[in-house]
């Protein structure tokens, strides 16, 4: 059976068609709420009355990897849950989702999780080289849409709780390929996903941006943690070294409130270097 997860904060109205189509198409759902505030009574309605729906209330932002490892958990409880799929608030699955997924992680050796073509919402386009490819495989992929065997979780832990938004997803998989698995990415299955809270377009290329400074906050305070970890890839660590230098003066240009986000991106830094909280014990599930 395939048991997936989505982490709600604060949606609208307009969330609800995803949320349908995810229970539409698999066995079980666990909504994880984190919003601060009622849901819209169209989702209340819907996850209280669905009986394919298991409802867990955070009674507040708890952050996106301790409200994915809730959901995981309560999947895990359950010894039918064969596969579990992980997904944001803000990704709609497209029609027969799951079926290419099962089909290339069932074949493919050591794969431990496979990962969607996601396609932008807003401009209804993704990545062009994709439509000319078979599955091929990937370096990391986003949690949103990803699709795991039972055991991976076993194998690799859960997800990192001090990260609690922002690079969680790398971290994950760069352990997991510190371990030797690999992930695939199929274009046969596909996702509509909102990247970023906005889109900038720089000489012809567009890249989602946070207009959020709480998220500047966690964005430059995570990349540091990821630095000071051995089992994160060295390339990895210089390409985002680069981007630390150019991502300050942007986000501070771009941001409405750019003393804010000046703020945020200081103490995010500082915050790096510090020593870290307790890590989540990854072999404990």
């Amino acid at each position: 059976m395939i048991y997936s997860v989505i982490v709600l904060y604060n949606p609208d109205t307009d969330n609800r068609a995803n949320i349908e189509a995810l229970s539409r198409q698999s066995d079980r759902l666990v909504v994880v709420d984190n919003s601060v505030k009622e849901l819209p009574a169209e989702i209340s309605g819907m996850v209280s009355n669905d009986p394919k729906i298991i409802y867990l209330s955070n009674r507040g932002n708890i952050g996106l990897s301790l409200a994915l490892n809730k959901g995981i958990r309560k999947a895990l409880e359950n010894q039918d849950c064969k596969y579990i799929a992980l997904f944001d608030q803000d990704s709609l699955i497209d029609e027969g989702f799951f079926l290419p997924m099962i089909d290339v992680i069932e074949k493919g050796s050591g794969v431990i999780a496979t990962s969607p073509e996601i396609v932008d919402m807003r401009t209804q386009t993704g990545d062009k080289a994709v439509h000319e490819r078979k599955e091929y495989e990937v370096p990391v992929i986003i949690t949103s849409g990803s699709f795991y065997k039972r055991d991976a979780f076993e194998k690799v832990g859960l997800m990192d709780e001090t990260l609690f938004i922002d690079y969680i997803d790398y971290e994950w998989c760069f352990r997991a390929r510190s371990k030797g698995y690999v992930f695939i990415r199929v274009p046969g299955a596909k996702i509509l996903h909102n990247m970023g809270e906005k889109v900038v377009k720089f000489l012809s290329v567009e890249k989602p941006y946070h207009t959020n400074g709480i998220r500047h906050f966690y964005i430059f305070r995570n990349q540091i943690y990821m630095f000071k970890r051995n089992y994160i890839p060295f390339g990895w660590k210089a390409t985002q070294v680069f981007k630390c230098i150019y991502r300050i003066p942007v986000y501070i240009a771009l941001s409405p409130h750019p003393l804010q986000t000046a703020k945020q991106i200081m103490k995010g830094i500082k915050a790096g270097f510090k020593k870290e909280g307790t890590h989540y014990r990854y072999d404990t599930i």
